[in-house]
């Protein structure tokens, strides 16, 4: 073999060309030059197949399909119904306390500052628990960031209690759950109403 030629692998067959040194190196700089550009292009076309012009990214084209065999969508759906069943739930039990006597969940600072009508106040916030899980029904991509609030205040008033760090600890689960179906109704609640 001379030594103006030299072996090389061709990219796209696999067989073996013979090219001039020179030649080579221009021909496998092009080569380079075509691929990355092509692999970009068609990366280009995947994405903008998913996401059309002015959308913003968290739209619900993202999500392909749309339905329940979708994981994402199915998540949706599971938060959505918890959410709008345990507010619901827990906030009717309030008035009848066949769960668990819901007044010793409220901490005796909170009671002072309520003028000690610590029950009264719970029945109240049965009342809003009962709001908050209808809103997230009709309307969760407002109604599931007044859950997380909801449950950010309760937090803060079990942390008040010595004894229910546990209980602060479960709630701290719930509120990321309600903020995990706030980020994603935000994609998906738009998109069945659209139906």
């Amino acid at each position: 073999m001379s030594p103006v030629r030299q072996n090389v692998v061709d990219i796209e067959s696999g067989d073996t060309a013979f090219i001039k040194q020179g030649a080579c190196l221009w021909h496998l700089q092009e080569w380079h030059r075509f691929c990355l550009l092509n692999s970009y292009l068609t990366m280009g076309r995947r994405m903008s197949d998913k996401i059309q012009p002015n959308q913003e990214f968290s739209r619900p084209d993202v999500f392909h399909p749309i339905g329940l065999q979708n994981p994402q969508h199915q998540a949706y759906r599971i938060l959505q119904v918890g959410f709008v069943l345990l507010p619901i739930i827990t906030g009717v039990d309030k008035f009848f306390h066949f769960l668990v006597n819901w007044d010793k969940y409220l901490a005796p600072v909170v009671n002072r500052m309520v003028g000690g009508h610590g029950h009264g106040f719970m029945l109240v916030a049965g009342v809003v628990e009962i709001a908050a899980g209808i809103g997230v029904a009709l309307k969760p991509t407002i109604f599931a960031y007044v859950v997380a609030a909801w449950l950010l205040g309760i937090i803060i008033n079990l942390l008040l209690i010595p004894g229910f760090y546990d209980v602060a600890l479960r709630d701290f689960g719930l509120f990321l759950g309600a903020l995990a179906l706030a980020r994603l109704s935000a994609a998906y609640s738009v998109h069945t109403a659209n139906k």
